[in-house]
């Protein structure tokens, strides 16, 4: 038995007070010799024993309700049968399955998150013989079902892969599961190394999730199996830019990557270079937790000699130790502004949106939203949509578009706007801050996305913008990526397709803020440009679990060293693709390793009652029940029985009351 609030057992001395006021009171009594006194000896002699016996039971279990109350509070956890005596055995167990490429990080015993989690999972399966068992893993994520967890170790649904997770998408399945099937007693067992970036915490579907949980009429009970112990130190890398050669000199690229780690002290790591099937090491000097180099290659005009990789020497979680790249070709990149008319902010977007490094002559692409199904979108890279939201036929053709890995970005209409984007997501009113306090973006996401630091470790001057207006926006599947100084949202995004649809909550013109004035806008546009744009290149840059999910994909995409034999719907590579060169690397959200615990749950996910074991030896192979409600049960068992004890009773009839009168 373990607990969760271990600090409380330190009161434990406290189960004495029951004694401490026991003795006090008989202090309390001083003897006093009377002469009626002889008479009650005799009386009294019989039952004295007793009382005794009755006073012992009464204080016994005084100390023992006020131990059982301390144990409560601590949160006791019971595996095995002890756990399921108070918890109940489930009809279906749905397993929500974490296999991203954090998952693959080792502990001291050198087993891995996953490999633990499997093994716990199984040994807790042993003991439900007659349940039904459901797995949910984050590449598919569909319910499939499965003799028992005994059969993880072997399944090709649940071996490591270098994606990333959304563990709500997958509880919302399981969900989703519950309710269409009717499931009975049902328990979602979530098996997680609890990363930030997979649990979303502020992600607007908990609220979902929350609902439905509400109108589930049967039992829902949900477990979390916490993988999140610290590991022996991990370095990952990363590629952030590739800066294609210029025309006058068509034979030198550059590369600009990133090394994370832990700790911050100064050393020396090895990196090898592969491209073309050469090899080299080249040491780089750490200086701190996040470094940035960049390195100059030798282009090569035959396409497939010029993809490579990087590779750090093995640590604790190899999945992180490789970042592959090719060389793209200079492309045309375009983006379409969809707007009622010429307004400030088309002009203001219009002019960001211009791709860099083109002729003087800008070319005026847009259209009225009534015409937008005559936009091109296969070669198309961004889609900027500054009018109401589209009819259902235009959101198919936008839905389709996102599906193919494109990028669209959502700007606040002017007036109100009843309608609704893929069926869920809708501006609301718009909120006026006060004319000489507008808000500022407080928190951004800096390591990824359209406001990412650049490439020499500067932030853009997001904190500088000035907000004086904003529509509100709600919606299923939302992910804040940036916020303002007074909680409301600034950029949301919407990753549910291949591709990414933004929302930025406000205007880039005067009355609504400051973002007109182009130190972020239109940085964010171009790295949106290029985000959308990287589909119609023959060089297809894409993050692992992205795109590739469809058999006839799997079959197409043929790795480009055969005796690694890698699934690029699972597995970080170099696919070849017809003519093209797919370069697929893990997600950047993997290399930021920061776990969250309770205390960091948004307000919706608090509310859902999870029942937690936080598993960090690498050893334990059991999930564990709190029982912290079977002690109180016992506490109550307890007062019951000392209340009963302190009843007035007569053991023996009083001296006379049987005797016949006198005659």
């Amino acid at each position: 038995m373990t607990f969760l609030q271990p600090l409380i057992l330190l009161g434990l001395p406290l189960c004495l007070i029951p004694v401490l006021i026991h003795l006090m009171n008989r202090m309390r009594y001083r003897t006093v010799n009377w002469a009626a006194m002889m008479f009650l000896a005799k009386a009294s002699h019989n039952s004295t024993s007793m009382a005794r016996i009755r006073q012992f039971l009464i204080l016994l279990l005084r100390i023992l309700s006020v131990l059982v109350l301390m144990l409560a509070l601590a949160r006791p956890l019971a595996g095995g049968w002890l756990g399921l005596t108070f918890s109940g055995p489930p009809e279906t167990v749905i397993i929500v399955l974490d296999r991203s490429a954090s998952m693959g990080t080792e502990y001291s015993t050198r087993i891995s998150r996953l490999k633990q989690a499997k093994s716990i999972l199984a040994s807790a399966g042993r003991g439900f013989a007659t349940a039904r068992f459901v797995l949910i893993e984050n590449v598919n994520r569909k319910p499939v079902e499965i003799a028992s967890p005994e059969i993880l170790s072997d399944l090709s649904d649940a071996v490591q892969t270098q994606t990333t997770s959304d563990i709500p998408a997958m509880v919302d399945e399981a969900v989703n599961f519950v309710i269409a099937n009717k499931t009975g007693v049902t328990e979602i067992w979530v098996a997680s190394d609890m990363q930030l970036n997979d649990w979303q915490p502020e992600n607007s579907r908990w609220n979902e999730i929350e609902t439905k949980m509400k109108s589930v009429p049967q039992p829902l009970r949900l477990r979390l199996l916490a993988l999140d112990s610290k590991s022996d130190e991990d370095l990952s890398i990363r590629i952030l830019k590739i800066n294609t050669a210029k025309q006058n000199d068509s034979q030198e690229a550059e590369l600009v990557f990133e090394v994370n780690r832990s700790s911050a002290n100064e050393s020396l790591v090895p990196v090898t270079v592969s491209q073309g099937g050469n090899k080299r090491q080249i040491n780089f000097k750490l200086t701190g937790s996040s470094n940035k180099f960049r390195y100059k290659f030798a282009r090569s005009p035959n396409l497939y000699e010029s993809c490579g990789y990087l590779e750090l020497p093995t640590d604790s979680n190899v999945n992180d130790n490789r970042a592959y790249f090719s060389f793209p070709p200079p492309q045309e990149r375009k983006a379409v502004i969809v707007s009622d008319g010429k307004t400030f902010s088309y002009e203001i977007l219009s002019i960001a949106s211009y791709p860099e490094n083109e002729g003087n002559q800008r070319q005026d692409k847009s259209f009225a939203p009534s015409k937008a199904d005559l936009i091109n979108f296969r070669e198309t890279s961004l889609v900027i949509w500054l009018a109401p939201f589209p009819d259902d036929n235009t959101q198919k053709m936008l839905k389709q578009y996102l599906s193919e890995g494109g990028t669209v970005v959502f700007f606040p209409p002017e007036k109100d706007d009843s309608g609704k984007l893929f069926g869920s997501i809708s501006w609301g009113t718009c909120e006026v801050r006060k004319e000489n306090d507008p808000v500022n973006v407080k928190e951004w996401e800096r390591r990824a996305g359209p406001l990412e630091d650049t490439a020499s470790g500067e932030g853009l001057a997001v904190s500088d913008i000035r907000i004086m207006k904003t529509r509100a926006l709600s919606g299923y599947g939302l992910n804040p990526v940036a916020t303002c100084s007074d909680g409301k949202v600034f950029l949301e995004r919407l990753k549910s397709f291949g591709g990414s649809a933004y929302f930025c909550t406000t205007l880039p013109e005067p009355g609504w803020s400051s973002l007109g004035e182009g130190q972020v806008l239109v940085p964010m546009i171009q790295r949106l440009l290029y985000e959308g744009g990287a589909r119609l290149s023959k060089t297809v840059l894409e993050d692992c679990g992205q795109r590739l999910s469809s058999e006839s994909a799997d079959s197409e995409a043929k790795d480009i060293a055969p005796n690694e034999n890698k699934n690029p719907r699972f597995n970080a590579g170099i696919y070849r693709c017809g003519d093209r060169v797919i370069v697929i690397n893990r997600p950047a959200s993997e290399d930021i390793q920061e776990s969250i615990g309770p205390d960091e749950f948004g307000p919706a996910l608090k509310r859902i009652p999870f029942t937690t074991l936080h598993e960090k030896s690498g050893k334990e192979t059991n999930i564990n029940t709190e029982i912290w409600r079977a002690f109180f049960i016992l506490m109550l068992l307890f007062l019951i029985a000392e209340a009963f004890l302190c009843l007035p009773f007569k053991f023996f009839p009083v001296a006379g009351k049987n005797k016949k009168p006198l005659t």
